[in-house]
């Protein structure tokens, strides 16, 4: 990646990064190697592990939530919007600074701590959320949350949910009939964005 922010490159995008085109404002050579790298994994990686966990999730249990996915028309937005509840990418956790005193059922985090927010416990907290491990598309309550809020919320959220609503939707036209392949197990690779499904055999 260092090579490619210090070479040049016919990308557009990485060209406007390493030379801004509207202001003398440059990025150093790390920040140019850390923007990239987000780029790469956020907008390429992620939506490929959470699709991957997403279809291991509905074929599994002989594929009936996926065979009610194909019948029922389930609104694929819907839809992504569970699975990313259901089974996002990895046991991420975001790491925050309490930027005030904060009571907790388990006790007070001080102002200026640093805490690790571990939003996939949230997504599947009983007291929110009915039946937590169920997939329920349509289900009343909060949505994802991975994607952060304020002034960390991923500017990327939009095209991210996108991305797995159009696969679902291409996959449910053009495969109606997929099944697993076998009975697993279906290795897992932990990378950067979280726990990679590596390889799912299918039939249709």
């Amino acid at each position: 990646m260092r090579g490619v922010v210090t070479g040049g490159s016919d990308a557009a995008l990485l060209a406007d990064l390493v030379d801004p085109p509207d202001t003398g404002t440059r990025l150093s050579t790390d920040e140019l190697v850390s923007l990239t790298r987000l780029m790469l994994s956020a907008g390429v990686e992620a939506p490929a592990t959470v699709l991957g966990r997403a279809m291991l999730r509905l074929l599994g249990d002989d594929a009936a939530d996926w065979r009610a996915f194909v019948r029922r028309r389930t609104d694929p937005t819907a839809m992504a919007d569970e699975l990313l509840r259901l089974v996002y990418a990895g046991d991420v956790a975001a790491l925050r600074t309490a930027t005030t005193d904060l009571a907790l059922p388990s006790g007070t985090v001080p102002r200026g701590t640093a805490v690790l927010l571990a939003w996939i416990s949230a997504l599947h907290d009983p007291a929110v959320y009915r039946q937590p491990e169920a997939l329920l598309p349509h289900r009343d309550g909060p949505k994802f949350v991975g994607f952060g809020g304020g002034r960390h919320y991923c500017p990327g959220r939009r095209l991210g949910r996108a991305i797995l609503a159009v696969g679902l939707d291409r996959l449910r036209a053009r495969l109606p009939g997929l099944r697993l392949a076998t009975d697993g197990p279906f290795p897992i690779a932990e990378r950067e964005v979280g726990g990679m499904v590596t390889t799912l055999p299918v039939r249709w």
